[in-house]
């Protein structure tokens, strides 16, 4: 294995830029001044309160939702050599989010039922995630058009969101109120015990991909080629949907729908590193991803007025990125 270009200095560069980001968090945003006043009264509880218990989860909310979309959205990308494969373009997010909106709604309606319980939220957005994917590559076997299944992506999306707007319809306003909310996107608000979840799931969906990097090596070349070369590619598909599932599924479960990241993270990565090299792309990717998520919560926390919503943010600086990947795509896309 040619692990030589951690010597690099951008990779430093961007492990440094995600050290420092994540600190930033901890210090910077809604109720800085009381971890000054804090500091000058040594009232240890209150910097506790607000370091310990809100901005650290917080934190490590951001870098696992970075991390997971990033990963998942590399993997969609690399199985279907397609720019636009993103677990929010496929579909994959949302039908994740209809399995949370389907258990914020009726399962919510029994009271011995706990919906905030993590295992239960992300059990249910890892089974639809999982029934997306199904979809989408079994449509892959029969139709090979990039538009054509990026267009089955985006139904499926719409889809999802027509059931969920269906739900939302007829929720009473308690439940409303929930699905609303999450649907909004945050990474604040995580307790311990749903970040270990969290981390848990992250951990074992990147020990997936990076144990069959080089399967995915071999695919670039196509998969009639990869399976001349002894990939089992009935193995590789399962772990492109055990994987993806995973990374998407509690990410959505946990911090709600976030878009783009998935797309543009993984695709700016690849055409600015230019390198042959799995390892250190995914690698840079998963850290990147980390880096933009971190970033996006330090903008949320510090615009004047409330805490504006991670999926907002998102969306307004991943729009155009995305618009720019399909105009740089144009050809491929015939």
């Amino acid at each position: 294995m040619h692990w030589k270009w951690y010597s690099d200095k951008v990779f430093w560069f961007w492990l440094l830029a995600l050290l420092s980001i994540f600190l930033l968090n901890l210090v910077v945003g809604k109720g800085t001044a009381n971890i000054f006043k804090g500091l000058e009264n040594s009232d240890k509880e209150l910097m506790r309160d607000l370091i310990i218990n809100y901005r650290l989860p917080k934190g490590l909310a951001a870098v696992l939702t970075g991390i997971s979309l990033s990963a998942s959205g590399w993997v969609l990308q690399e199985y279907f050599r397609n720019p636009l494969a993103g677990p929010s373009v496929l579909g994959v997010t949302s039908f994740s989010g209809l399995g949370v909106a389907i258990v914020i709604v009726f399962f919510g309606l029994f009271s011995q039922i706990d919906i905030n319980q993590p295992a239960l939220l992300i059990f249910s957005a890892l089974s639809g995630a999982a029934f997306a994917m199904l979809v989408i590559i079994l449509f892959s076997y029969k139709i090979k058009s990039v538009s054509a299944l990026v267009l089955i992506g985006f139904m499926l999306s719409g889809l999802a969101g027509a059931i969920i707007s269906l739900l939302q319809f007829y929720a009473d306003t308690h439940h409303l109120k929930s699905l609303i909310i999450w649907s909004f996107g945050s990474i604040s608000g995580l307790s311990y015990t749903q970040i270990i979840y969290f981390l848990t799931c992250v951990v074992v969906g990147l020990m997936l991909i990076f144990l069959s990097l080089d399967k995915f090596q071999k695919l670039q070349l196509g998969h009639d080629y990869a399976h001349t070369m002894g990939v089992n590619i009935h193995y590789v598909k399962f772990i492109v949907i055990l994987s993806s599932s995973l990374l998407t599924g509690v990410a959505t479960a946990l911090v709600g729908p976030i878009v783009f990241i998935g797309i543009a993270i993984p695709h700016l990565v690849r055409i600015n590193l230019k390198s042959a090299n799995f390892k250190k792309v995914f690698t840079y990717i998963i850290i990147i991803g980390a880096f933009t998520l971190s970033l996006f919560s330090l903008i949320s926390d510090n615009i004047p007025g409330q805490v504006l919503p991670i999926n907002i943010i998102s969306a307004l600086l991943g729009a155009p990125v995305l618009i720019w990947i399909i105009y740089q795509n144009k050809n491929k896309m015939l």
